[in-house]
Formats: C-alpha cells, structure tokens, sequence
C-alpha cells in the first residue's frame, strides 16, 4: 500500500461514545430511548442529515430530521472537545508519518465540527498536523456508503485507489472504501459484529487498531515491541478495592484473578481497548510489587458475562485471598485481543501463554522500570487521573 487514509468519528477519536450518550439522551426526551440499541444502529458513519433522518423516519420522531439535528447541536459541541484518541491510533500515525507514508482522513463530520473535535488537546493537534488531505461533508454530493469522499481523497493525495488502505469503524465507511476499489481495515464500532463486517467486504477485522500489522500491507512493521507486546507509555493507572468475580478463575481455571469492579472505573475503561495487558501489582497495605497479566473485557468464551471486566491475575501464590484490599495496578504493555475459546483447555493453554509473555516483558525495558512507580505505594495519592494514549 502507498498511502493510508482514515475515518475520524470511532477510528482516530472516540466521539462514537459522546455521539451515542447525546442520541439517547435526546430520544428520551421524546419516551424513544427504551429499547434502542445504540450498539446495533446502522446509521453510524452516515453524514449527520442522513443518520437523523434515519432516526426520526425509524422512530417516528415527532420532529424533523433538521430539528432533531438542531437539538442535538449544543450537547455535542460541548463533549465533542473532550473526545479521546482511539487506543493504538497516535502511535501507528507517527509511524507511518515516519515512514513517509501520505496520510488523509475522510470524514461524515462538517469542516466545522472537525475542527471543533480537534480541541486543544496538543496530541490530537499533532495527529491531525500530520494528515496531508481532508474531506469533510460539505466536499462531497454523497456520504459514505458512497466512495465518493475516498476517491477524492485519493486523487488530492496523487495514488491510484487499488494502492490505498482504508482504516474504518462503521459499516458504511467500509462500505464506501471497498466501493472506491480500496483495501480496509475495519475496527469495528459494533460488538460482536466481525461478520457483518466482513460481509461489507472488509479485508481484514481488527479488535483494536493496537493489533494493526504494517508489514501485512507492504508498510515497515513496527519497531517498538516489548517480547511481543505493545507498549502503553504512559503507562495506564488503576486502583479499587478488589471484589468477588464468577469464581472460575480459581475453580475453572486453576488461575486466580483479583477482580475489580468495573461499574466504578468507567472512565478508565473507556481509555483502554479490550484485551490483554502486562503490567506491576501491588496489594492493600504491603509496598511488594508483583508482576501480573491482566484482561478488561466481556470474556467472549462465557456467555454468562453482562458487562465489562477487569480481572488482574498477580504471578505469586498468595496464602490468603485479599477481598476489599485495595489492589493498585500499573498497566504498561499490551498483549492481545480478547479471543472466544471453543474449549477451557484452548482458554487455559491461551492464558497460560499470556503469563510466560508477562514474565518475559516485565523483565525488559522500559517495563522494568516501572515496578518502582510510586503509584503502587500503600500511600499512593488517590484518585489519580489516567494519562491518554
């Protein structure tokens, strides 16, 4: 591939979580929010006319498409400047710009409202400073599933379509991008829907763009990894009092874990992709810090599991469990994405693979060094704001 062109909204910044929190709030308003499932709404991607027309033509809106739009304008442009980077995003832009690759973004955005997502946030600045092409609603007749925004993009950039790869979140993005003759990669915004995604043509479904593979693409691969890992410097900070999970690790598993509960750390969950992670542990009123392999996520092999979780396991034998001690945690390596197992042999074999990776990594730099973060210390000041990768 010669050049590499992105979407804005679920790919580089995470206003697909602000976008869904405004709708519903607005659809309550209207007694339309019960039953809506944000999560599965095919309109995410579409340019903001189209996807309020298709909210107010589907739940019969006592409005217009431009009135529900209007309402919706205030809420947004207030949360909208406080958008986070999608995990994984900052590290692979700076590397393809190192690289000299040409980057664009296609966006369903108004020129204003990307502008406004922009915020003063200098590492958004610095990505957006790194895209040599933008094409925004106003530049197109059509918005995605149209190719129309790609191909323009491509064009200004100087490279044929067929040598263009796509990063998309929506289904019509992906939709466009194949529609342009392009190669995508889709991270996608809806759980659990791969298949619908590879339906739409998607070349290949990623978990994360953590997971993204240059070399698949004829791009230099990356050259930071730690024993197989991704780095997640700054690193990520969690504390809270541990709780009382589904019992299989110990019983099931034969691999404890120390679980925290994930209703009180929403912010930081929404910081970290699911999957995998690598990092130091320290316990209640004790300054020993440990080495522990962690996963945040919904468990896909369990079907019993209703919401996200965080579920640290610390590599030592500990004589007692440690229910209601404060466990703090220091989360410095990535792993891999959460995977289904069809079996708890395969799940065990995956887990146990993980630990000899978190054994491996810790003892290398920069991981090393962090087992002396103050932050594991008993009198470690709480709560402590988490730095955004």
């Amino acid at each position: 591939m010669e050049a590499v062109i992105f979407d804005l909204d679920g790919t580089i910044l995470d206003t697909e979580t602000v976008l869904k929190q405004v709708v519903v709030q607005m659809l309550a308003q209207y007694g339309k929010a019960e039953g809506w499932d944000a999560d599965s709404y095919a309109g995410w991607g579409k340019r903001a006319a189209e996807a309020c027309q298709d909210l107010v033509d589907q739940l019969e809106l006592p409005v217009t498409a431009d009135e529900f739009h209007a309402q919706c304008q205030p809420l947004l442009h207030e949360s909208f400047k406080t958008a986070r980077i999608m995990p994984g995003i900052q590290r692979l832009v700076e590397h393809l710009k190192a690289q000299n690759v040409p980057l664009a973004i296609v966006s369903s955005s108004s020129r204003s409202s990307y502008e406004l997502k922009q915020g003063d946030c200098p590492a958004k600045r610095s990505i957006f400073q790194k895209v040599e092409c933008v094409v925004c609603a106003e530049d197109v007749v059509e918005g995605k599933p149209s190719p129309e925004g790609y191909l323009k993009a491509a064009k200004s950039l100087g490279i044929e379509p067929g040598h263009c790869l796509v990063i998309e979140d929506s289904l019509n993005g992906v939709q466009a991008a194949k529609r342009a003759g392009m190669r995508c990669t889709a991270v996608p915004t809806l759980a659990k829907s791969e298949a619908k995604y590879e339906e739409a043509g998607a070349d290949e479904v990623l978990h994360t763009t953590l997971d993204f593979k240059p070399e698949r693409w004829g791009l230099a691969g990356f050259s930071d990894l730690v024993a197989g890992t991704v780095p997640r410097l700054p690193p990520l900070r969690i504390a809270g009092e541990v709780v009382r999970g589904f019992g299989r690790g110990s019983k099931s598993l034969g691999i404890p874990t120390a679980n925290l509960p994930s209703e009180k750390l929403p912010d930081i969950l929404c910081q970290a992709a699911n999957g995998i992670y690598v990092g130091w542990a320290s316990v209640g009123a004790s300054p020993k810090v440990y080495k522990m392999v962690m996963s945040i996520g919904w468990n896909p092999t369990f079907d019993d599991v209703k919401v996200k979780t965080v579920e640290p396991h610390l590599l030592h034998v500990f004589e007692d469990d440690f229910y209601d001690e404060q466990l703090r945690l220091v989360i410095c390596g990535y792993v891999r994405p959460e995977l289904k197992y069809t079996t708890l042999e395969a799940l065990i074999e995956a887990i146990n693979g993980d630990i000899r990776t978190g054994h491996a990594a810790l003892d290398l730099a920069p991981y090393k060094a962090l087992q002396d973060d103050p932050f594991l210390q008993p009198d470690a000041p709480q709560p402590v704001k988490v730095a955004t990768l």
